[in-house]
């Protein structure tokens, strides 16, 4: 027969606790916000795909310290996530790949229509366009 493990009853934190909560859960908002400034910059965009240290060596250039190290690092990593989660629900609310069957209905046109399926499968590429760039490859 399995145990179960018993939950205990807390109490509620005491007021000095109670505070510093609040202010860590405003500091993570505050930084996180800060992140979602920063990385909204369409030059940024490669950003969010990027590995772990090179996300680390950009929370470091725009932080406020105040967070604890490892509440930092997950904040950078929420906000890199939120804004991929952004830029993917665009796509299914815009239905991207139906204006591009749209603007590109021909048979003929099947190359131009790989291009741009490919150009919003990377976010880097995305970033050039909302930089006002023409993206490469695609004519």
């Amino acid at each position: 027969m399995l145990m179960r493990t018993r939950r205990r009853m807390t109490l509620p934190p005491n007021k000095r606790k109670n505070q510093r909560l609040h202010a860590l859960a405003t500091a993570y908002a505050r930084q996180k916000d800060a992140y979602l400034v920063e990385l909204a910059k369409a030059k940024n965009g490669v950003l969010w795909r990027l590995h772990r240290a090179d996300k680390r060596a950009f929370a470091r250039r725009f932080s406020f310290h105040q967070l604890p190290a490892h509440i930092e690092d997950q904040c950078v990593f929420d906000a890199c996530d939120t804004m991929i989660r952004w830029v993917e629900s665009a796509k299914a609310l815009d239905q991207w790949k139906a204006q591009i069957f749209r603007h590109f209905p021909s048979t003929e046109d099947a190359v131009q229509r790989h291009a741009y399926f490919r150009l919003i499968q990377q976010y880097d590429q995305i970033a050039e366009v909302l930089m006002g760039h023409h993206p490469a490859g695609v004519g």
